[in-house]
């Protein structure tokens, strides 16, 4: 299976048939990871809505986890 670059998200295939892809927004102040995620019927389908949702979530800024 290949392998994604790290920061862009994960694509896996739910049991369901559909897939789902999740993606790391920021961290919350115990420094666990905020994530959002998309649905789609293709993995296709599923990676362009993955890449619009990193990109609608670039623009705003990301904190990093407490040191």
């Amino acid at each position: 299976m290949a392998r994604r670059k790290s920061g862009t998200g994960g694509i896996s295939k739910r049991k369901d048939g559909r897939w789902e892809g999740r993606v790391v927004i920021g961290y919350d102040e115990k420094g666990l990871p905020k994530t959002k995620n998309v649905l789609a019927k293709t993995k296709l389908e599923c990676q362009e809505k993955l890449d619009d949702l990193r990109v609608s979530c670039r623009n705003r800024s990301i904190k990093q986890p407490p040191a």
